[in-house]
């Protein structure tokens, strides 16, 4: 007489490398999305500053990024031939989030949280350290290139 299905051992062995699968799987699909997440808010910033270097090149005149208690503030100045100034762009930060910039090149030890982009296309070299409630990250930008070496932190 020949029986047909799994033993109980058969399947408890089944059950046991299914869970050792799935408790390997877990922590790097976690690590994923939290990188993911963590990208997200860096390109929306990064955007932000892309677009105050694409305005002090088209106006030929400096832009800058303010960082206030509940918004970045994008504004130009007046170009040298006596247009106005572009209208300020506001990013608005929520209480989750803090932002932080840094500028190892300033002479006073606590500057002003002012970043200033040239109409040549480079910046004031700084270092931006974000915190979120999903993320957190840090970019040091390149005077030069206004290039960012980006990394993400462990929440």
């Amino acid at each position: 007489m020949s029986r047909s299905g799994f033993t109980l051992l058969e399947i408890m062995l089944a059950i046991t490398i299914g869970v050792l699968i799935m408790a390997l799987a877990v922590p790097s699909v976690s690590g994923l999305m939290a990188e993911q997440r963590a990208r997200r808010s860096f390109d929306a910033f990064e955007d932000l500053v892309q677009k105050a270097r694409m305005r002090a090149i088209g106006t030929r005149a400096p832009s800058r990024l303010l960082l206030e208690k509940d918004q970045i503030v994008l504004e130009s100045s007046a170009p040298a031939t006596g247009e106005a100034a572009e209208p300020a762009l506001s990013v608005p930060i929520s209480k989750e989030e803090q932002y932080r910039f840094q500028f190892p090149a300033a002479l006073e030890p606590e500057p002003t949280a002012v970043w200033t982009f040239w109409p040549t296309g480079g910046c004031e070299p700084a270092v931006v350290s974000y915190a979120g409630p999903e993320a957190k990250w840090t970019a040091t930008y390149d005077a030069l290139t206004t290039q960012a070496d980006y990394a993400t932190e462990a929440l």
